[in-house]
């Protein structure tokens, strides 16, 4: 690929390898699958007002992905098919995904990711989605069932700070209990 390969809706399955110069996109609402070894790096595009909150990257062979991730924020996700892991940090520009029974994968992240904190989750299959959940620094902690940790719920009565958005359908995020609006559908 020496141009831009880009998941603007639904899923983009990448099955073979993938080398070269270009561009790997993910957009908000969609879903860019490598199947394949791929060594380019993939992009993250931010969605705008009206849009999914977020874009997924599934990696379906966690070891042969070797590009660096960029754009990772809040509501994004990283779908790791068939990898089983307890907790995911950001330490000096990369991302390690503590395996579960033991052993760690890591991955680069480009200097424009606003991931604060990340929520470690079952795919509902065999892997794990790490998913970008705040840019403000609130971190997670690290345990077997961090879903535990992250609920939604809809507040009574919100304070002036957290007054109830129309446009996010009454949806509060409980984290580090605090109350952090969400319009994630």
């Amino acid at each position: 690929n020496s141009g831009t390969v880009a998941a603007l809706a639904g899923k983009l399955e990448l099955a073979g390898t993938v080398t070269g110069n270009g561009v790997l996109e993910v957009a908000a609402g969609a879903t860019l699958e490598l199947a394949g070894v791929v060594s380019q790096g993939v992009t993250f595009v931010a969605g705008t007002a009206g849009t999914a909150a977020g874009g997924t990257l599934k990696i379906d062979v966690v070891s042969n992905y070797t590009g660096t991730i960029s754009a990772f924020a809040p509501g994004d996700t990283i779908d790791l098919t068939h990898l089983i892991a307890s907790s995911a940090s950001v330490s000096g520009g990369t991302l390690v995904v503590q395996i579960q029974g033991g052993g760690t994968q890591s991955y680069a992240l480009a200097s424009n990711t606003t991931a604060g904190a990340l929520h470690v989750a079952s795919d509902g299959g065999a892997g794990t989605d790490i998913t970008a959940s705040s840019a403000y620094g609130h971190a997670e902690p690290s345990n077997a069932e961090p879903t535990r940790k992250l609920n939604w719920t809809k507040q009574k009565k919100p304070s002036p700070e957290t007054a109830e958005s129309p446009a996010c359908n009454g949806r509060w995020m409980i984290f580090a209990r605090a109350c952090i609006r969400s319009c994630r559908a």
